[in-house]
């Protein structure tokens, strides 16, 4: 930890007054040099995730962000549907998913099926490097196509999963409604997976029933893999390049280990510097030494948010989408948002309440079609009364029930 904290002061040290950073700490009156202990971190505010896509539309805003030389430093720029560009340095362990990839025991031998999306976000090249690094073969499938996926993975033999665990699970289903024995007609033994929670229950019907060991991770679009899960199954490791604090949400202040507060990550790199960026997930940190033998915190699990954003099929969908919704369309009053959880899947319902004396179209594709541009992502759209509407004060209300 004093070896990172190091880094961090020395980064800060060489960072432009006009960057991101620097203008934080001198808001607060702070010196690189005043950085000298873990608990030093605590004086410069928080930067919150929820804030960047206003950020990022400022004057220079890309600038301030890559301070050592621009948006021409990176290789690639993704974007999330909230309006957040995150960058891909040209060099380096960036997405940092090889400790995530061997603890997975993926290497040379295995064909991997990486299913994340290929297109504007960057969840995908999180792990297509290191696997190929690693030594095993990438087929990049991006998810859907079911069909054509099953085929691929029998004939090529496909050993190894990246992707969201909802999609795994369409693919077993997929298979048995076909009528194919999985444990004869798959090789799959190994799984990575992330970007949405996991039930105890459908763990086990992975591993107990199809023979998959599940490894999960956790990671961000803006700081990469920040935890993912060895062998003993014991929450999350966290990366060997970042600094991790639960923090209480709004002051930024560090709690203890047994405490549940918000995930604030440094990353000292040069290329899109993090410091103190808070993610809007709960979580809380163990310290004691995990059974594999590694070193370092764990984090034990994602167990909130600290706003109405949740997190759907993988996606994050914001309060502010229901507004979006709601404005492109003359006779709706209010839109609200309700994710529920069918079997093993996500459901999202959208909650329409018309504008007294509007005419409510017969044909809703209209509106759906802004859901799906708005959020990026199907969901089911009910025109309800105000009572219904009313039933909940929470734009987005996230009603799923994890075992």
């Amino acid at each position: 930890m004093t070896d990172l904290i190091a880094q961090v002061r020395r980064l800060l040290e060489r960072l432009p007054a006009d960057s991101e950073v620097a203008k934080r700490m001198q808001r607060a009156g702070i010196q690189p040099a005043d950085i000298n202990a873990l608990d030093d971190l605590a004086r410069i505010p928080i930067l919150k995730k929820e804030d960047l896509p206003l950020l990022q539309r400022q004057e220079s805003a890309l600038a301030r962000a890559l301070p050592f030389g621009g948006l021409a430093s990176a290789s690639r720029v993704f974007y999330s549907p909230a309006g957040i560009f995150d960058f891909e340095a040209r060099q380096g362990r960036h997405w940092r998913a090889d400790q995530a990839v061997r603890a997975a025991r993926i290497g040379a031998g295995d064909i991997l099926l990486n299913t994340f999306s290929y297109h504007m976000t960057p969840a995908a090249r999180m792990f297509e490097d290191s696997a190929i690094a690693a030594g095993a073969v990438v087929v990049p499938s991006g998810p859907g196509q079911i069909p054509i996926q099953l085929d691929i993975m029998r004939r090529l033999g496909v050993t190894a999963f990246v992707g969201l665990p909802s999609f795994l699970n369409m693919l077993i289903d997929a298979a048995i409604a076909q009528g194919l024995d999985w444990k004869k007609e798959f090789r799959l033994t190994r799984a990575i997976v992330g970007a949405e929670p996991i039930s105890v229950s459908a763990r086990r019907r992975f591993e107990q029933d199809f023979g998959i060991e599940l490894f999960t991770v956790y990671g961000t679009a803006d700081l990469g893999i920040v935890g993912y899960e060895c062998e003993s199954h014991d929450g999350w490791h966290v990366d060997d390049d970042l600094i991790v604090q639960i923090c209480e949400p709004d002051s930024g202040i560090p709690l203890g280990n047994a405490e549940i507060g918000e995930v604030v990550a440094t990353l000292a790199r040069e290329f899109y510097p993090l410091v103190r960026f808070a993610t809007g997930d709960l979580s809380r940190i163990e310290s004691a030494r995990c059974a594999c033998g590694r070193p370092g915190i764990r984090l034990m699990g994602v167990l909130g948010r600290t706003n109405q954003t949740v997190k759907v099929r993988g996606m994050f969908v914001y309060p502010a989408f229901a507004q979006q919704i709601a404005q492109a369309h003359d006779w709706v009053a209010s839109v609200r948002i309700r994710v529920e959880r069918e079997g093993e899947s996500d459901r999202m319902r959208v909650l329409v309440l018309p504008k007294a004396g509007a005419a409510v179209p017969a044909d809703l594709s209209t509106l759906e079609e802004s859901v799906r541009g708005v959020t990026k992502l199907r969901g089911n759209v009910e025109v309800v009364e105000e009572a219904i509407f009313r039933q909940s004060d929470k734009v987005i209300e996230d009603v799923r029930k994890w075992d």
